[in-house]
This record gives C-alpha cells, structure tokens and sequence, in this order.
C-alpha cells in the first residue's frame, strides 16, 4: 500500500484518506487504494456540508516521509481522528496524521499550537482548495 500511495501522491499532487478504510497489513491492489480515497472524499464531502472543512497536521508526524514516515503517520492517525494524508515534494513523499476543524478560528489557533504554519480547507466537494499560511504575525490564504 505505502508503494500506491506514493504513486498516488507523485500523480494527483496529494491525497487525505480515512486510515480506517485501508488495510495496512496486506497487499492491495492500487485499484483498493483509490477506492479508499474516493470513500473518503466522499465522507470529507459530508463533512465540510457540515463546516468541518479545515484540516492542519500533528506536530508527531512534521517531517515524515518515507516508509517509516508512513508507519509513524499511520500509526498516529489510528490514534487520533483516522486522517492520513500526503503529498510529494522534491523527490520526497511526506505523510502526515491530520486534524480536521470545523471553524477557520479553531484551525489557526490549534495549527499555532501544533507548531504548523500552513494549513488546508476543502471545498463544499470535499476536494482540496487552498491553505492558509502564518507569515509576519497574521493568517493569509494561498
């Protein structure tokens, strides 16, 4: 699976899933993989219907790529509220465990707290739109 993801990340420029509709323990095909990712816009879908449409990762998984990035961020989404997400960056595939907010006052102040300084929201699709970024003291859309 973490090979599809990947794969997935490098060629759509990211992807937020529910950990809890992937199997971590056996061989998917990348088919499943997609099917898990398509589930979960759908519920990111409904969620950001209901304002739930901001989402800023855990300072646990800053910096996890790799295998043992997706271990460690997998892990942590299982913990906490199942979303992984990840994207490529210069040759890199970073993972991250991932909260999800349901006003943009609640985003900033626990991104702030979580030492992030960037965070996403989706839109009334469910599919991601921009981030939001703290630089020079003050939030700014991206």
């Amino acid at each position: 699976m973490y090979v599809w993801l990947c794969e997935i990340a490098e060629e759509k420029n990211g992807f937020t899933l529910l950990s809890s509709m992937i199997n971590d323990q056996s061989l998917v095909e990348k088919s499943e993989v997609e099917k898990a990712i398509s589930n979960s816009k759908e519920v990111f879908k409904e969620r950001a219907k209901e304002g739930r449409k901001y989402f800023c990762a855990f300072i646990d998984t800053q910096n996890s790529f790799g295998l043992s990035g997706f271990k460690r961020a997998l892990e942590v989404s299982k913990s906490s509220e199942m979303i992984l997400g990840g994207w490529a960056n210069e040759g890199k595939v970073y993972f991250d465990s991932i909260h999800n907010y349901f006003t943009l006052k609640a985003a900033k102040e626990n991104c702030l707290r979580e030492s992030q300084l960037e965070f996403a929201y989706f839109n009334d699709f469910g599919e991601f739109e921009g981030t939001y970024k703290f630089e020079k003291e003050k939030w700014s859309k991206v």
